[in-house]
């Protein structure tokens, strides 16, 4: 459990009690929205391409979850107090054999989506973790969003 004071200016005090826990399949349909709509939201390069908010990261936010849920390193926030999810850090595992990467840009049928995708891709391309770690596994940190009203809170520091 994890306490925060959830004041903000100008609010009365009040004190929250945050669960951070292990992401669950009961936890996939409550954290998609946030993904959809706050992640790219929030993104320069949404606003550039004009994403269709929330539904045209459903396909990638959706391989994400599963990803996510079939490695077990991912975590929710929840609220106590108000019981709802507030916050969702997306972790997946890479291994240096892995022969397909299940966030290659062409299976997506957005071009908004498969255009992302190929930047980070050739971002991505320039530098080889495995060898610069000298490992085979890698903990890769996707996605961390928390509801715009839980922000400054200091939930991911």
């Amino acid at each position: 459990l994890h306490h925060y004071n959830g004041n903000k200016v100008g609010s009365s005090p009040s004190l929250s009690l945050l669960n951070l826990c292990l992401m669950k399949l009961k936890h996939r349909n409550e954290a998609s929205g946030p993904l959809n709509k706050l992640f790219f939201q929030d993104k320069p390069i949404s606003k550039t391409l004009s994403f269709d908010l929330p539904n045209e990261p459903t396909e990638f936010t959706n391989v994400c979850i599963e990803q996510a849920l079939r490695d077990k390193c991912s975590h929710v926030a929840i609220d106590i107090n108000q019981q709802k999810l507030i916050g969702v850090s997306i972790n997946v595992i890479e291994n240096v054999n892995e022969q397909k990467n299940v966030f290659d840009g062409p299976q997506f049928k957005s071009g908004k989506l498969r255009y992302v995708m190929k930047v980070f891709a050739d971002a991505h391309g320039q530098v080889d973790l495995f060898k610069t770690f000298h490992t085979d596994c890698l903990l890769h940190l996707l996605i961390v969003v928390v509801d715009e009203n839980y922000r400054g809170l200091n939930l991911t520091g």
